[in-house]
Protein backbone atom coordinates (compact mmCIF):
# COMPACT_ATOMS: atom_id res chain seq x y z
CA UNK A 1 0.00 0.00 0.00
CA UNK A 2 3.30 2.43 0.82
CA UNK A 3 4.53 1.83 -2.52
CA UNK A 4 1.22 2.75 -3.97
CA UNK A 5 0.98 5.55 -2.19
CA UNK A 6 4.42 6.19 -3.17
CA UNK A 7 4.26 5.66 -6.90
CA UNK A 8 0.92 7.93 -7.53
CA UNK A 9 2.55 10.26 -5.29
CA UNK A 10 5.94 9.96 -8.18
CA UNK A 11 3.60 10.62 -10.74
CA UNK A 12 1.68 13.91 -9.76
CA UNK A 13 4.70 15.70 -7.91
CA UNK A 14 8.27 15.32 -8.08
CA UNK A 15 9.39 12.46 -5.27
CA UNK A 16 8.58 10.81 -2.63
CA UNK A 17 10.87 8.89 -0.01
CA UNK A 18 10.10 6.68 2.87
CA UNK A 19 10.81 8.50 6.26
CA UNK A 20 12.06 6.48 9.91
CA UNK A 21 8.31 6.36 10.97
CA UNK A 22 6.87 4.76 7.89
CA UNK A 23 5.54 7.46 6.61
CA UNK A 24 5.60 8.72 2.75
CA UNK A 25 7.69 12.17 2.35
CA UNK A 26 6.34 14.53 -0.65
CA UNK A 27 8.73 16.67 -2.51
CA UNK A 28 7.19 19.82 -3.51
CA UNK A 29 10.22 20.85 -5.45
CA UNK A 30 11.47 23.70 -3.25
CA UNK A 31 10.84 22.19 -0.11
CA UNK A 32 10.03 19.32 1.68
CA UNK A 33 6.41 18.64 3.17
CA UNK A 34 4.88 15.49 4.69
CA UNK A 35 1.40 14.45 2.76
CA UNK A 36 -0.50 15.53 5.85
CA UNK A 37 0.71 19.09 5.58
CA UNK A 38 0.84 19.73 2.14
CA UNK A 39 -2.98 18.80 2.18
CA UNK A 40 -3.40 20.72 5.17
CA UNK A 41 -1.74 24.05 4.65
CA UNK A 42 -3.22 26.98 4.05
CA UNK A 43 -0.30 28.10 0.81
CA UNK A 44 -2.44 28.75 -2.54
CA UNK A 45 -2.07 25.78 -4.87
CA UNK A 46 -2.49 25.80 -8.29
CA UNK A 47 -5.42 23.75 -9.53
CA UNK A 48 -3.68 20.15 -10.41
CA UNK A 49 -2.27 20.51 -6.52
CA UNK A 50 -5.56 21.01 -5.98
CA UNK A 51 -6.86 17.80 -7.46
CA UNK A 52 -3.45 15.90 -6.05
CA UNK A 53 -4.96 16.82 -2.33
CA UNK A 54 -8.45 15.50 -2.82
CA UNK A 55 -6.79 11.96 -4.26
CA UNK A 56 -4.46 12.12 -1.40
CA UNK A 57 -6.73 12.68 1.38
CA UNK A 58 -9.50 10.18 -0.54
CA UNK A 59 -6.34 7.69 0.05
CA UNK A 60 -5.73 8.55 3.42
CA UNK A 61 -9.71 8.38 4.79
CA UNK A 62 -10.26 4.96 2.74
CA UNK A 63 -6.97 3.49 4.72
CA UNK A 64 -8.52 4.16 8.25
CA UNK A 65 -12.43 3.60 7.57
CA UNK A 66 -13.52 5.41 10.65
CA UNK A 67 -12.35 8.60 9.95
CA UNK A 68 -13.91 7.82 6.35
CA UNK A 69 -17.32 6.70 8.06
CA UNK A 70 -17.46 10.08 10.21
CA UNK A 71 -16.42 11.84 7.41
CA UNK A 72 -19.22 10.71 4.97
CA UNK A 73 -21.39 10.82 7.53
CA UNK A 74 -20.86 14.71 8.44
CA UNK A 75 -21.13 15.26 4.66
CA UNK A 76 -24.50 13.73 4.27
CA UNK A 77 -25.58 16.27 6.91
CA UNK A 78 -24.99 19.22 4.73
CA UNK A 79 -28.13 21.05 3.78
CA UNK A 80 -27.02 21.53 0.00
CA UNK A 81 -26.83 17.84 -0.84
CA UNK A 82 -29.09 16.70 -4.30
CA UNK A 83 -31.44 13.91 -4.02
CA UNK A 84 -28.38 11.73 -6.18
CA UNK A 85 -25.68 12.70 -4.14
CA UNK A 86 -27.47 11.93 -0.79
CA UNK A 87 -28.07 8.42 -1.97
CA UNK A 88 -24.41 8.07 -3.33
CA UNK A 89 -23.26 8.99 -0.17
CA UNK A 90 -25.53 6.23 1.94
CA UNK A 91 -24.59 3.69 -0.54
CA UNK A 92 -20.96 4.27 0.59
CA UNK A 93 -21.92 4.28 3.95
CA UNK A 94 -23.92 0.85 4.38
CA UNK A 95 -20.82 -0.43 1.71
CA UNK A 96 -18.46 0.32 4.49
CA UNK A 97 -20.41 -0.55 7.38
CA UNK A 98 -21.49 -4.04 5.50
CA UNK A 99 -17.53 -5.45 4.85
CA UNK A 100 -16.89 -3.67 8.54
CA UNK A 101 -19.95 -6.18 9.95
CA UNK A 102 -18.77 -9.52 7.98
CA UNK A 103 -15.41 -8.91 8.92
CA UNK A 104 -16.52 -9.03 12.62
CA UNK A 105 -19.30 -11.33 12.47
CA UNK A 106 -18.91 -14.00 9.73
CA UNK A 107 -17.07 -16.96 10.34
CA UNK A 108 -13.99 -17.29 7.53
CA UNK A 109 -14.68 -21.14 8.23
CA UNK A 110 -18.00 -21.96 6.81
CA UNK A 111 -19.42 -18.04 6.43
CA UNK A 112 -21.81 -19.12 9.55
CA UNK A 113 -22.50 -16.63 12.27
CA UNK A 114 -21.42 -17.82 15.90
CA UNK A 115 -23.54 -15.49 17.51
CA UNK A 116 -26.75 -17.76 15.83
CA UNK A 117 -25.35 -20.69 16.04
CA UNK A 118 -24.66 -20.50 19.83
CA UNK A 119 -28.53 -19.36 19.95
CA UNK A 120 -29.65 -21.92 17.18
CA UNK A 121 -27.81 -25.00 19.92
CA UNK A 122 -29.60 -23.62 23.23
CA UNK A 123 -33.12 -24.37 21.39
CA UNK A 124 -32.11 -28.00 19.94
CA UNK A 125 -33.25 -31.28 21.13
CA UNK A 126 -29.52 -32.37 20.26
CA UNK A 127 -26.87 -29.60 20.53
CA UNK A 128 -24.25 -32.60 19.49
CA UNK A 129 -26.11 -33.14 16.14
CA UNK A 130 -25.71 -29.21 14.73
CA UNK A 131 -24.22 -29.04 11.36
CA UNK A 132 -24.34 -25.84 9.48
CA UNK A 133 -25.49 -25.71 6.16
CA UNK A 134 -25.21 -21.95 4.66
CA UNK A 135 -25.79 -18.77 6.19
CA UNK A 136 -27.07 -15.73 3.82
CA UNK A 137 -26.83 -11.72 4.53
CA UNK A 138 -29.13 -9.01 3.78
CA UNK A 139 -27.81 -5.78 4.97
CA UNK A 140 -30.45 -3.25 5.51
CA UNK A 141 -30.22 0.34 5.92
CA UNK A 142 -29.91 0.04 10.04
CA UNK A 143 -29.77 -3.87 10.54
CA UNK A 144 -28.35 -7.48 9.16
CA UNK A 145 -30.91 -10.13 8.78
CA UNK A 146 -28.71 -13.38 8.57
CA UNK A 147 -30.89 -16.59 7.51
CA UNK A 148 -29.33 -19.91 8.35
CA UNK A 149 -30.02 -23.44 7.20
CA UNK A 150 -28.97 -25.92 9.16
CA UNK A 151 -29.24 -29.78 9.47
CA UNK A 152 -29.78 -31.32 13.19
CA UNK A 153 -31.43 -34.86 14.59
CA UNK A 154 -35.32 -34.11 16.07
CA UNK A 155 -37.08 -35.88 18.89
CA UNK A 156 -37.64 -38.80 17.04
CA UNK A 157 -34.15 -39.01 15.81
CA UNK A 158 -34.73 -38.38 12.45
CA UNK A 159 -32.04 -35.49 10.42
CA UNK A 160 -33.87 -32.79 9.66
CA UNK A 161 -32.82 -29.34 7.57
CA UNK A 162 -34.45 -26.22 9.43
CA UNK A 163 -33.95 -22.35 8.75
CA UNK A 164 -33.67 -19.43 11.53
CA UNK A 165 -33.34 -15.88 10.60
CA UNK A 166 -31.39 -13.70 12.84
CA UNK A 167 -31.54 -10.11 13.15
CA UNK A 168 -28.39 -7.79 14.08
CA UNK A 169 -27.22 -4.56 14.39
CA UNK A 170 -24.08 -3.76 12.50
CA UNK A 171 -22.40 -4.01 15.88
CA UNK A 172 -23.20 -7.79 15.38
CA UNK A 173 -25.48 -7.98 18.46
CA UNK A 174 -28.46 -9.91 18.36
CA UNK A 175 -31.61 -7.80 18.04
CA UNK A 176 -33.83 -10.86 17.49
CA UNK A 177 -34.31 -14.54 16.42
CA UNK A 178 -37.42 -15.62 14.29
Amino acid sequence: MRKLICLISLLYLNSCEKTSNNKVDVNKGEGETTQTEFLRSNEPKTTQQKIDSAKLLRQLEKDNPDIYLQNLQKELEGPNLTTVEREEIEIEIKGIRTLRSADKNISSWDRSNPVLVKEVKKTMKDPDSFEHIETTFDYKKDKVIGEMQYRGTNSFGAKVISTTKGVFDYEGNLLSVE
